[in-house]
This record gives structure tokens, sequence and C-alpha cells, in this order.
């Protein structure tokens, strides 16, 4: 997975080998590419849960997903307290 920042917009890049992780990953790209660094900080996506995502998943990969989620808005966070930071 690669994220791209550009004016305050995230830009998600993702490839995997294995159709569930980039399916997964295409999820998180559709909710979060093009969305602004605050708006990503802020979400809370509700819907995982409201679904029951974790009843169609493994937990290694219900984990995953969230650990995804909190490497997004670590990148987010990182790159509105240093603008500087490529």
């Amino acid at each position: 997975m690669k994220i791209k920042i550009k004016k305050q917009k995230i830009k998600i890049l993702v490839n995997s080998n294995s159709l569930i992780t980039i399916n997964l990953a295409i999820i998180l790209c559709k909710i979060y590419n093009n969305q602004n660094l605050k708006n990503i900080l802020k979400s809370k996506l509700k819907f995982m849960k409201k679904i029951q995502f974790n009843k169609y998943l493994s937990p290694i990969r219900y984990n995953s997903i969230y650990e995804i989620i909190k490497f997004i808005k670590r990148k987010s966070l990182i790159k509105l307290k240093n603008p500087f930071i490529i």
C-alpha cells in the first residue's frame, strides 16, 4: 500500500496477490481517496459495525482492516502536523 498526499488530499494505491485483501483495500480506497485529511481523521466508519463486517471475515482479516485504517489516519495526522514531509 502506498499513500500519496497532495494539496491536503489523500490518494491510496494498493496491490496484492490475494483477491480478498485487494477487494478489502479497494473498499477503503473508495472511502478515503480524495478526502481531505481532516475529514479522514474525523471519520468513524460506523457502517462496518452496522453491516456486521466481522461476521464475514476471519479475525485476522478484520483486524488487518482496522490496522490499515489506523495507518491511513496516522499518515494523515503526520502530514497535517508537518506539511513539509513528503
